[in-house]
């Protein structure tokens, strides 16, 4: 639910301007950017916010600023957002541009349809690579794949495996790794599941999450403890509520959906080579 909510606050950022006569690119009185512009950017994503009534602000902060590389005079500001929707704390990232004159939310290329936000957003760096969520290829590889996947998204089950295999079969300097990033609101059993694997690999089953990728379960409509026997039905364990309610493996769950907000994840799967986001999800084959 959690995640759903991330989404959804982003996706209304500027619900109440689309629906005046306010356009949802607006103007801002700096010309440079400076320190006074940085206060703008926060100043005016902080009004937005104020307007909806389902929102209570708590803080905002920049993360990030960066050049836009095929926009000349433009930034892109990565913002971190605190705030409580519907009485539940929420923290969430978005990226606002401004050339110092006006401020919008994304561009689009005309010529490929691309969103100018995605070459903006953050890159995966080398604290993510690292052993807890190193799953094949070579550690010592001078090529990084990190992957954002849900065992049950329909994607994913076609997709992660054959990206494994590949790894394994093609390359000799890839290492490739694997973060859970559950998409609660579609495959709500996927918690459980996720949770499950990690107790799976705890105790020492290796190949628990390519087993998962190979079975068959009910992503949704079944209690937690449904969803766990038919985790236990096909990997042969005997996992219990308890065991997936430890908190090392609470912890490590959580991390994970941390890392996914830090690096504005938002779908599945999403996967970062050599740490950059590739939205086409095929440059991994041109590491052999």
């Amino acid at each position: 639910m959690r995640i759903f909510l991330k989404l959804l606050i982003a996706s209304m950022l500027f619900l109440t301007g689309c629906s005046s006569s306010e356009s949802t690119t607006t103007k801002v009185k700096t010309k440079t950017l400076t320190k006074v512009h940085d206060d703008k950017v926060i100043e005016f994503t902080k009004t937005q916010f104020k307007r909806n009534p389902m929102v209570e602000l708590k803080t905002i902060s920049i993360k990030e600023k960066k050049k836009v590389p095929s926009l000349s005079g433009w930034s892109a500001y990565i913002l971190d957002i605190s705030l409580v929707f519907k009485g539940k704390d929420v923290k969430i990232s978005d990226i606002m541009f401004t050339n110092g004159t006006v401020i919008t939310q994304n561009f689009f290329d005309l010529n490929t349809a691309r969103s100018i936000r995605d070459s903006v957003m953050p890159n995966v760096t080398a604290k993510e690579y690292n052993k807890e969520h190193f799953l094949a290829g070579n550690p010592e590889g001078k090529n990084k794949v990190v992957i954002f996947s849900d065992p049950m998204c329909p994607f994913c089950i076609d997709y992660v495996p054959d990206v494994i295999k590949y790894i394994k079969d093609n390359t000799k300097d890839t290492a490739l790794y694997y973060y859970h990033y559950p998409i609660e609101t579609i495959h709500p059993s996927s918690v459980v599941i996720i949770k499950a694997i990690l107790v799976a690999q705890q105790q020492g089953i290796k190949d628990a999450l390519s087993k998962v990728y190979e079975a068959e379960f009910t992503p949704s409509g079944i209690s937690q403890q449904e969803s766990l026997d038919e985790f236990n039905k096909a990997l042969g364990t005997s996992i219990s509520l308890e065991d997936i309610s430890n908190p090392k493996i609470l912890e490590h769950y959580m991390s994970d959906l941390a890392t996914a907000s830090d690096l504005m994840v938002g779908g599945t799967p999403t996967i970062f080579v050599n740490g950059k986001r590739d939205n086409t999800k095929e440059q991994y084959k041109e590491l052999k």
